[in-house]
């Protein structure tokens, strides 16, 4: 009778239930994750301003169900500012522009009228020195309407400090669109009065528009660190009963010449990459703006920082390792003879303020391995200055695991200093043919000239005869043919 053992191993570990070969049509499955292994970091840290995104991918017969909720209270759009994605077929909660506000737990729960998952990820926003309003990527967006229609311009501000904000026309004085001192000419169209609140002052609304409201038109935002600005582009056409109109009001941005040749205005090739605006990024990081476009004849393309023309002619303008004299508002202008488009990039790049490294919650789950097989254990440290990485397994001398001074007694089994330009970074611990012997705690260990932190899990090692000995006592779940770890 094995329970007296049995039960002596599940006091070490317990095991989900094992995952049942996939369903068909016919068969009822309850919720199972697709990916547990993706799902170990729980604890995420981001920078303010970044996008965040959350995944929780399962599987059942039928299909379950997702709900996001934050700290036990479902997600509604008017709960953050800015409002969130939800991608269902992607499984996938998507915060653009983080901010202190948005730190807490997140749960996921997926469902179906079999059974219930739930899981929860913690979000720690970090918090940077005061700065300049934020804006939310891809707002404003680029409008196209029809002659005495309605347009409506939105503009999400960000701000720790009391914003100001004006939304501008970009206007042409003496045929230029630039002063000497290079700035653009504009004129004011909107600003705040003494009871306008910012929510309405995020929002601009043009109505029975003429074609000589058509051209470029920002939102700008400042307080008493800075300025920032997001620009779109309003198109006006004609009202046709044909060509450029269809009776659903769709615009086409196919126009004929009249002598038989189709012709087309810019238009972005993959709008979707250009969403993200803002880029705040670590110094001594690789970005690339996108702005390739298609049209007929082809258009031309130059890139501007601060709106100085730039000599790089790419669809894809790549800055390495920035600094931050780097920072600054890049913008894109695609034109040919029958219309034009731009898009404007805000590069923020963070001056690295040392701190102690930080160690992503989750390094592993308790790890159970048969006799023979491999073992990895990954961490990954965030720090600056750049930390050195040590793993350590603890050790038993003269039936001790600490010293008189109460520190446990370790073997050291890697000592690494990553010479990377990276703020976050992975270091592995690869274990081979292990056996009886390499059962026991492990410790990785970071530290630089701020600090020291650490993070331990345990590795029980069993023959093959014990490991379907705990099968034959509950199920098991094993991510390989040898290598089983315990979920918590």
């Amino acid at each position: 009778m094995c329970r007296p053992r049995c039960f002596l191993l599940l006091l070490l570990v317990h095991f989900p239930v094992a995952q049942p070969s996939p369903a068909t049509e016919d068969t009822v499955m309850a919720p199972q994750w697709e990916w547990p292994e993706k799902m170990e970091k729980k604890h995420h840290h981001s920078l303010a301003s970044h996008t965040v995104k959350l995944r929780c991918k399962a599987r059942g017969n039928p299909l379950p169900s997702i709900h996001w909720y934050k700290n036990g209270k479902r997600l509604s759009m008017d709960q953050r500012k800015g409002g969130f994605k939800i991608r269902d077929h992607m499984w996938t909660l998507i915060m653009e522009s983080v901010v202190p506000s948005d730190k807490g737990n997140y749960t996921c729960v997926v469902e179906n009228e079999h059974g219930r998952l739930q899981h929860t990820y913690q979000l720690d926003v970090l918090e940077r020195s005061p700065h300049r309003p934020i804006l939310q990527a891809g707002l404003p967006a680029n409008k196209t309407a029809v002659v005495g229609s309605d347009v409506e311009f939105v503009c999400r501000v960000f701000s720790d400090k009391q914003p100001h904000i004006q939304w501008l026309k970009h206007i042409t004085v003496n045929s230029s669109r630039v002063g000497p001192d290079g700035l653009p000419y504009v004129r004011v169209i909107k600003t705040a009065g003494l009871n306008t609140t910012d929510r309405e002052m995020e929002v601009l609304t043009l109505r029975n528009i003429t074609l000589d409201d058509a051209g470029e038109y920002t939102c700008l935002a400042g307080n008493s660190i800075g300025f920032s600005y997001h620009s779109a582009w309003l198109t006006v056409v004609e009202e046709k009963s044909s060509g450029g109109c269809s009776k659903k009001g769709k615009l086409s941005r196919e126009l004929s010449t009249g002598h038989g040749k189709l012709v087309l205005v810019p238009q972005w090739v993959r709008p979707e990459k250009m969403e993200r605006q803002l880029y705040t990024v670590p110094d001594g990081k690789l970005v690339k703006f996108h702005c390739q476009a298609t049209g007929n004849p082809v258009p031309s393309l130059r890139w501007y920082k601060n709106g100085d023309e730039i000599r790089d002619h790419e669809w894809t303008l790549i800055k390495e390792s920035v600094a931050p004299s780097d920072k600054g508002n890049y913008t894109c202008v695609v034109q040919n003879e029958y219309g034009s488009l731009r898009h404007t990039y805000q590069l923020e790049v963070v001056e690295r303020s040392p701190h102690k490294p930080i160690l992503q919650a989750g390094l592993q789950a308790h790890r159970i391995a048969v006799v023979g097989s491999d073992v990895e254990f990954a961490c990954t440290v965030i720090g600056e200055p750049q930390p050195q990485i040590q793993w350590l397994k603890h050790i038993t001398i003269n039936d001790s695991k600490e010293g008189p001074d109460g520190l446990p007694f370790v073997h050291l089994l890697k000592d690494e200093d990553l010479n990377t330009a990276d703020h976050e970074v992975e270091s592995l611990l690869t274990l081979r043919n292990v056996t009886l012997a390499d059962a026991g705690e492990y410790t990785c260990l970071a530290r630089n000239s701020e600090g020291v932190s650490q993070q331990t899990v345990w590795l029980i090692v069993i023959d093959e005869t014990s490991l379907q000995l705990l099968k034959s006592c509950s199920p098991v779940h094993c991510s390989s043919a040898y290598t089983c770890q315990h979920l918590t």
